[in-house]
């Protein structure tokens, strides 16, 4: 049975800040309401909206101005280097994937990314050989970052 929210923060392939959207009762219970993305659309939380929806877009506009800065900050960086060890075949000992990216974004700049806003383009469940390889990173609001990754031997 839909639950009927209202968005605090744009989240992608569902809505923007202050939307007003039906969404299945477990991503509302289980992901969007504990991080506080969204509201229950009660007629009171209704009512507020209307009243608050100016103060709710100036708070996108920050956020997004906070986003469009960690984009530059990822995407000066140009390249992301990831070291790992590798086999006789040259394949590595297990996988880069977005968690390993990840991490590494997260120790350089000190902000959190989630690893599921991670996308290896072409690579589903992250890579196995050495490489470059091309790295789309949702950040919110609608803004993303772009990236080259490369796979290098750990010597």
């Amino acid at each position: 049975m839909p639950v009927k929210l209202i968005l605090k923060e744009d989240v992608e392939n569902l809505g923007k800040t202050g939307d007003v959207v039906n969404v299945k009762a477990g991503y509302a219970r289980n992901y969007l309401l504990p991080r506080s993305i969204a509201l229950l659309a009660t007629t009171k939380n209704l009512l507020n909206l209307k009243q608050h929806r100016e103060e709710l877009q100036k708070e996108a506009e920050k956020k997004k101005a906070e986003y469009e800065e960690i984009k530059k900050k990822i995407e000066d960086l140009g390249k992301l280097e990831i070291k790992a060890k590798i086999g006789p075949t040259a394949k590595l000992f297990g996988r880069i994937t977005s968690n390993d990216i990840s991490e590494v974004l997260n120790e350089k700049f000190n902000i959190s990314i989630n690893h599921r806003n991670i996308k290896i383009e072409g690579y589903s469940h992250g890579v196995d050989e050495l490489g470059e390889y091309k790295t789309k990173i949702f950040i919110g609001a609608n803004v993303y970052a772009n990236i080259q990754l490369y796979v290098q031997e750990n010597i």
